[in-house]
């Protein structure tokens, strides 16, 4: 079963389309597409929180910046990259 955006549960039957991880950190962010949220979870696989942007947002592409830490999501519906956090 799935739940609201944002809590780290997924709709049944739907799959992220981006995975990636922070190495300081091993954290790791996921993109809910459908629900419009990037969801971040701990190393331990414990939920942490979301990432939202205004407007209409699709997170389909995520990368971490190794010397940073910045998160950056491609939008789908804008086709640009946005530092999310």
């Amino acid at each position: 079963a799935g739940g609201p955006a944002g809590s780290g549960l997924f709709s049944s039957g739907l799959s992220p389309r981006a995975v990636a991880v922070d190495q300081a950190t091993h954290h790791v962010y996921v993109s809910d597409t459908p629900n419009g949220v990037v969801d971040e979870f701990s190393a331990a696989g414990n939920y942490v929180s979301k990432m939202v942007a205004p407007g209409t947002f699709e997170p389909v592409f995520i990368a971490v910046s190794q010397a940073s830490g910045d998160v950056y999501v491609g939008n789908e519906n804008y086709q640009q990259k946005d530092v999310a956090l």
